[in-house]
């Protein structure tokens, strides 16, 4: 806004246009700190390729150790591999919390009552059946140490068969175990 003495006439004062040539920016000097050698990596860069570089590994001039970038902060490839493992364990243990399947949780007791109601069904349906004479419980070769101790025997009808999911189950994943029918030979 312009006041002009002589008149006094306020008159508004046009702003400039902006060029519409972008102005180059100015280099960011980043230091940059090998995690395995503690040398200096001081880079000249641009903000563009600072982007860039974040995302992507370089081998340290020095010691020749890959340098890993965990956000903005360089690692050694050993710990973004340790990190990331973490990562996904939490992501993972999170996701089984969400199901219901984590130990401790109502959720997981209810599910626990339900697969053995289903058992029992199953169990019934097997014993109906004149030719099977039992069942033989398969489980998976990471399953815990009690799930192998009871899947590596056959059980009969007339004995007492474990109900699945078993109660002393330590999996993390739960109970995988599964029952298969077998026939007494003639």
């Amino acid at each position: 806004m312009i006041i002009d003495p002589v008149t006094k006439k306020v008159t508004f004062k046009p702003e400039e246009p902006e060029s519409l040539a972008k102005k180059p920016e100015n280099p960011l000097v980043i230091k940059l700190e090998c995690p395995t050698c503690k040398r200096s990596l001081e880079r000249h860069q641009s903000k563009q390729s600072l982007e860039r570089t974040s995302r992507n590994r370089f081998k340290c001039p020095y010691c020749r150790n890959w340098i890993d970038f965990l956000g903005d902060n360089p690692v050694t490839k050993e710990d973004h591999e340790r990190l990331a493992e973490e990562y996904y364990e939490a992501r993972y243990q999170e996701r089984l919390r969400s199901e219901g399947r984590l130990r401790g949780g109502k959720i997981y007791e209810e599910k626990i009552k339900m697969d053995q109601k289903t058992s029992k069904e199953e169990l019934k349906g097997y014993a109906n059946t004149e030719f099977v004479a039992g069942v033989e419980i398969l489980c998976m070769d990471d399953a815990c140490e009690i799930c192998k101790r009871i899947a590596s025997k056959k059980y009969y009808f007339k004995d007492h068969v474990p109900l699945i999911p078993f109660d002393g189950c330590t999996s993390d994943r739960g109970c995988l175990c599964c029952y298969t029918p077998f026939v007494e030979p003639l």
